[in-house]
């Protein structure tokens, strides 16, 4: 059966079902009202974003499974809750479908929407169902907490202020173009690539533990490239930076997808956007001494890049010494 056929009632019956019991303290009344009702803790800050995802623009339903267009959806709202180092605590999900999309297909994309949502002790609290003749389009407002005056910005770099990188760079520039043609590559390595893509990890966890540390001076999610997103907390901060190029950590199988198609790899890393990493700054040598237990809990590594500079520009410092000015253009859907 299509969800035309079990209609609106029935399918947001079904979402409140799901998230019977899974509530947190801030939020005092979800789903089922006309509106849900939240009430703050004493010490906290909220933190609110939201993000759309449109079909035939960030996703195509043929490379994606239902699960992974909801998980992507759920992922691109928390990761920019990360970039302030604050814990999510609730979403709404305005979702625009076909009417002859299938109830399986619907349930599905529930599944990874509010599975990554409660990992991350996210549930729904409220949205919309509406029909489009069409396309698919998720629209998610993600609200967070973190403790007050302790929000992390991307006005704080100064010059001087070492950059770091969470996990690894390119993968799901890489993992996109193994979609729109065939590059020959090893399964494992093809298939970590396209999961960059397809299920991106947004850094919650990471970001609390980097921003209780109290060394960082300023953070961002790197959802349009690391050029770009750097670029943007350069802008804030009035500062530069200068990032070297050797510093940079590609994921596995990026050079080997560059190689085929005559690009190089670190135009996937600073360009290619959408690895929903973190990158911060911190004073000099205040992050060593976290390096090892970061990466004892969460598995990846937190790398220098870099270091912000006086002079407001990007620069790339090339192995051999050479400097080239990087544009700081991140993408546009509006130009481009």
């Amino acid at each position: 059966m299509d969800i035309g056929g079990l209609g609106e009632f029935s399918l947001i019956a079904s979402i409140r079902r799901r998230m019977e019991g899974k509530y947190p303290p801030e939020v005092a009344l979800g789903i089922g009202d006309d509106c849900a009702v939240l009430q703050p803790q004493a010490g906290m800050e909220w933190v609110i974003t939201t993000d759309t995802q449109v079909e035939d623009v960030h996703f195509r339903r043929e490379w994606l499974t239902p699960y992974q267009i909801g998980w992507r959806a759920m992922a691109v709202n928390l990761s920019d809750i990360a970039a302030m180092g604050a814990q999510p605590f609730g979403a709404l999900a305005a979702l625009a479908l076909p009417a002859a999309i299938e109830a399986a297909f619907f349930d599905q994309l529930l599944d990874g929407l509010c599975d990554l949502g409660l990992r991350h002790q996210c549930p729904l609290v409220g949205g919309n169902l509406a029909r489009d003749p069409a396309h698919l389009s998720l629209t998610l407002t993600v609200l967070g907490h973190v403790p007050r005056s302790h929000s992390v910005r991307r006005g704080g770099a100064r010059a001087g202020d070492d950059i770091w990188v969470s996990g690894q760079l390119g993968g799901s520039a890489a993992g996109l173009r193994t979609f729109l043609q065939t590059i020959p590559l090893a399964d494992p390595v093809c298939t970590a690539l396209r999961r960059r893509y397809t299920q991106p990890q947004p850094r919650v966890r990471e970001a609390i533990f980097l921003r209780a540390s109290g060394c960082l001076t300023s953070m961002i999610d790197l959802s349009d490239g690391l050029a770009g997103d750097l670029g943007h907390l350069c802008e804030e901060s009035g500062v530069g930076a200068q990032i070297v190029a050797a510093a940079l950590p590609l994921q596995a199988g990026v050079r080997e997808v560059s190689a085929v198609l005559g690009e190089d790899p670190l135009e996937l890393a600073l360009r290619g956007g959408e690895d929903f990493e973190l990158c911060c700054t911190a004073r000099p040598g205040t992050l060593g001494s976290l390096l090892d237990g970061f990466r004892a809990q969460f598995g990846i590594d937190l790398t220098r890049i870099g270091s912000m500079t006086s002079e407001r520009s990007l620069q790339l410092v090339h192995a051999d010494g050479s400097q080239a000015l990087l544009s700081p253009q991140a993408f546009d859907h509006f130009h481009g």
